[in-house]
């Protein structure tokens, strides 16, 4: 009885044991292709309108069939999680040129798999506005639309990635897909030029309303700062004299806070908080301005002085040239003088007459 127990024992072990090692061979293979996933992706877009690029003796040739096509991206960060790179070209940060990245990609055809030839890509890549929850951590989302293949346009999805960096890393935090009626101009756009004028436009007015609202929201904070502060605690003396209508009227209305409140002990309170108003005005305001004021004019007068030390030096030296050369000219016309007076005269020839003798 007792080798039963340690043989079903054993058994149990054995199958614990079995059962074990591969929750850590799989929990190991998960971390290793998140990790993969996070520096590697393939992003096919379907493009059921595109011509495929065929070959034939002569060269390329545009396939149009009804074989739906992708367009083939693969997603990288390099080694030194530095660069964001598609098919092979860094893209984030954006190169310090101007001329724009050339992309390329090729197309794979569903029916066969078969894949052409890399195709120049015409396409908008939008850097949006980083998103910055935790402090050394960033998370920056990039938009990539393909617009054309080879100058031909085509209608597909647009690329979100979403890039995080942290402590000096960078990963692929997300790759989603915005649907191609979502692009702007994608519903009265006919070619690539125009869809590309509509994206800029559209970023344009999302950065305008994005200020505005920011201003908006800085317009409020000034009507509420009187209203937004709370009452002061109350010493012990008087906690018995603070009545409901006193809490009441704490609460007022932005418009109403700067009003006297009506039949209260502690009159000082509203004058506190219009105190208090008057001096965050000034110092986030007023004081600034004049300093900027103040600023500009101090730097409008040194400009004024060394531009006028520069003309007075440039003056100087322009006069110092002047009478130089008139010294010379000066000194070699007294040189001049002093030569003629100090030679003798030059020979003085007279005219006389040819007289012919003949010898006899």
């Amino acid at each position: 009885m007792f080798s039963m127990s340690l043989l079903a024992a054993g058994a149990l072990a054995l199958q614990t044991s079995a059962f074990l090692v591969p929750l850590e061979v799989s929990r190991d293979a998960g971390i290793a292709q998140m990790d993969q996933e996070m520096k590697h992706q393939v992003v096919e877009l379907d493009c059921p309108q595109c011509p495929f690029a065929g070959s034939d003796g002569d060269g390329s040739v545009w396939i149009q069939g009804d074989d739906s096509v992708k367009i083939h991206l693969e997603l990288d960060i390099t080694d030194d999680d530095q660069f964001l790179q598609i098919n092979g070209q860094p893209v984030y940060p954006p190169p310090r040129t101007l001329v724009p990245v050339a992309l390329k990609a090729p197309e794979i055809r569903t029916s066969d798999q078969s894949q052409s030839q890399p195709l120049r890509l015409g396409y908008a890549l939008e850097v949006l506005p980083a998103m910055t929850e935790v402090s050394d951590v960033a998370l920056t989302p990039i938009q990539l639309t393909v617009l054309d293949l080879e100058g031909v346009s085509v209608n597909v999805e647009t690329v979100k990635i979403d890039l995080m960096q942290s402590w000096g890393h960078m990963h692929i935090a997300r790759v989603t897909r915005l649907p191609y009626a979502e692009s702007p101009g994608a519903n009265v756009c006919t070619t690539s030029i125009c869809r590309l004028r509509a994206i800029i436009a559209s970023r344009l007015r999302k950065m305008v309303q994005s200020a505005k609202a920011h201003a908006g929201q800085a317009k409020t904070w000034i009507k509420n700062t009187c209203s937004g502060w709370k009452h002061p605690k109350a010493d012990a003396e008087h906690k018995d004299h603070v009545n409901a209508e006193h809490i009441e009227n704490m609460n007022a209305e932005p418009k109403d806070c700067m009003k006297p409140h009506r039949r209260l002990h502690h009159g000082h309170h509203g004058h506190g908080r219009f105190r208090h108003f008057v001096e965050q005005t000034v110092h986030f305001f007023v004081l600034p301005a004049i300093f900027g004021v103040i600023g500009g004019l101090l730097a409008c007068a040194l400009g004024m002085l060394v531009g006028q030390a520069l003309a007075s030096l440039l003056n100087r030296r322009s006069r110092r040239d002047h009478v130089s050369q008139i010294s010379e000219t000066v000194v070699e016309a007294d040189e001049k003088d002093a030569l003629m007076e100090s030679g003798e005269m030059p020979p003085q020839y007279e005219h006389v007459d040819i007289v012919v003798v003949e010898q006899k």
